[in-house]
């Protein structure tokens, strides 16, 4: 909650409070928005100023998010501005880390070079990114089959074929963690022989490495006080507009 000493936005709360019962309230919560939304649009700004590399400018921008303040009782009122952890839980737990200070997951996924649209590296992907994808884990197929590599590669192919996903995850078995995730083109099985064949696409390589831990670089923080300076001047517009819409 807010507090505001200065004369002039004295004066416009007790006009305000003379007002119709909504007036007040809904200034109150207006104001209340607008430093949510602040805070919101500063926290790719002042990202771009505590993180010592460049990130996309898009990339906190899409994960902020603001929930409103509503209704019209004043000490229950709450917006709030953040990351938005719906989005990518495994990202904005990292960006917490580095909000606070703590431990980051260094797991990371790339590009299979298959999966670019040339041969160097430095193409783009043409699949959308890992983590719109719901890959099947074959690996428990995998290494269960008794058999020799390709057909424990086929039962982890049937597997994935089964679970109706078009794509198939293959772990590593050192750590369970680190592997590759294929895009299964095609699945066909010959009627009179029996053979299976299919089509697969390498598109991404998972990797595991240890945690390593960072300073809090504060940028959630900053941006809130960038729009807690504001607030005075954000009331200040949103009783004037109350007033001149309920004075008679």
């Amino acid at each position: 909650m807010f507090r505001i000493d200065a004369d002039e936005i004295i004066k416009l709360t007790v006009k305000l409070e003379k007002l119709n019962k909504s007036a007040l309230p809904s200034a109150a919560r207006n104001t209340l928005n607008n430093a949510a939304f602040e805070t919101k649009k500063q926290i790719p700004i002042q990202g771009q100023k505590k993180f010592k590399y460049t990130r996309n400018k898009g990339f906190l921008k899409g994960f902020s998010t603001v929930d409103k303040a509503s209704g019209f009782n004043i000490s229950k009122m709450e917006s709030k501005a953040g990351l938005n952890g719906s989005k990518d839980r495994e990202v904005v737990d990292n960006l917490v880390s580095h909000e606070k200070g703590g431990v980051l997951n260094k797991s990371k996924i790339t590009p299979h070079d298959d999966a670019r649209t040339g041969n160097s590296k430095s193409k783009n992907v043409r699949r959308k990114n890992y983590k719109n994808i719901n890959a099947h884990d074959a690996t428990p197929a995998y290494r269960a089959h008794k058999g020799t590599r390709n057909s424990k590669f086929v039962a982890a192919v049937m597997s994935t074929a089964k679970s109706g996903k078009k794509h198939m995850l293959m772990t590593n078995r050192s750590n369970g963690k680190s592997g590759i995730i294929y895009r299964l083109k095609s699945l066909k099985s010959n009627r009179r022989t029996g053979k299976l064949s299919f089509s697969l696409d390498k598109i991404y390589i998972r990797t595991d490495s240890k945690t390593a831990t960072t300073k809090a670089k504060g940028f959630i923080l900053a941006s809130k006080n960038v729009a807690i300076k504001q607030i005075p001047e954000f009331y200040k517009k949103n009783a004037e507009f109350q007033i001149k819409k309920h004075w008679k």
